[in-house]
């Protein structure tokens, strides 16, 4: 930066880069530096750089993008060294292709009832209407909620498989439904229309498979993240209602409603852990809605999943978790 001649920016907006050229920034740059920005309004501080053009440490500007837009009494259209522009920047006879080529392929998937790939505010939601897939996108953000509070290491491959009948469908939906719930906990900001781009953001690698020879369920969906040297798979199902049902978590085959506040724990499969689960949630007035134990193998490992009437205080699951026997707990809320 210091030693550039003509500095452009070319960034989306995001908590990272709002504000990310102000006078700090200015400062390292040379006297004489010509500004660019025809990115997105907010990514230059637009008082810092006004005073810098006032006093000749930047040469001239081209502004494209604003603060607020339209900008009113903009104080930049006094100075002859800045040019400023409507936020056209993306009116080029090349971008103008781009979009012609995007509608001719994007139009005839909405007319098949498919998922777009640019939506605004998520119309293909209304598109898809019934249908295996609708059914299956509240199951699949909730695992992906899941997921996120679950796992105790950062992904980098997610590998999404439809299963049964559920593989004869556009699984587009499904993927940013799972990804809006992974990863929302993490940048509040992730959408269904953003989704695909947070991922890439975070370097997660996505990679869609299809299992039609699957006969467990008519239709499933199973999850599989890994990272870090480790891996985390979970699955569901929707049964007619619909009624989401989470199937699988990891090596544990069960069947639990994808709501509410769940303690999931896993513990060695013995006998008397039942029971030191259910004896400590009792003593601290906690009721049990619903109780699910599953077991890999016999006197292997076993997973319980524990919905619960209220809140699960901290200090419960961490009593939980300094019981003998007890290999992990977390607390769930979907």
């Amino acid at each position: 930066m210091s030693s550039a001649d003509v500095i452009t920016l070319h960034v989306p907006k995001t908590e990272e880069t709002t504000g990310m050229i102000g006078a700090k920034e200015f400062s390292r740059m040379k006297t004489g530096v010509v500004i660019l920005n025809s990115a997105r309004g907010g990514v230059i501080q637009e008082k810092p750089l006004l005073a810098e053009l006032k006093s000749g440490k930047v040469a001239a500007a081209g502004i494209d993008t604003w603060e607020e837009e339209p900008p009113q009494e903009n104080p930049f259209r006094d100075l002859p060294q800045v040019v400023m522009s409507p936020h056209v920047g993306a009116s080029t006879a090349e971008a103008q292709i781009r979009v012609a080529e995007s509608i001719a392929n994007q139009t005839p998937r909405a007319l098949r009832g498919e998922v777009v790939e640019y939506p605004v505010n998520m119309p293909s939601v209304q598109v898809l209407g019934s249908g295996p897939v609708a059914s299956y996108t509240s199951l699949a953000e909730k695992l992906g909620v899941f997921s996120s509070q679950y796992i105790g290491f950062t992904p980098t491959h997610l590998e999404i498989m439809c299963r049964g009948k559920l593989a004869k469908h556009d699984g587009t939906l499904l993927r940013l439904c799972f990804l809006k719930g992974l990863l929302q906990s993490h940048k509040n900001f992730v959408s269904y229309v953003n989704a695909d781009q947070q991922a890439e953001n975070v370097g997660l690698h996505i990679e869609e498979l299809e299992d039609p020879g699957f006969t467990d369920y008519e239709s499933a969906l199973k999850c599989t993240l890994a990272g870090e040297g480790q891996e985390f798979a979970i699955g569901g199902v929707v049964f007619s209602g619909p009624h989401p049902r989470i199937t699988l978590i990891n090596s544990f085959v069960c069947e639990f409603e994808a709501e509410g506040t769940i303690l999931a724990t896993t513990n060695h499969d013995r006998p008397g852990m039942v029971g030191i689960l259910g004896t400590c949630l009792g003593k601290n007035g906690i009721n049990i809605d619903q109780f699910q134990l599953a077991r890999n193998t016999r006197g292997g490992e076993a997973l319980s999943l524990i919905r619960v009437d209220d809140d699960l205080p901290d200090k419960v699951v961490e009593e939980i978790r300094k019981k003998e026997g007890i290999t992990s707990v977390f607390k769930i809320v979907l």
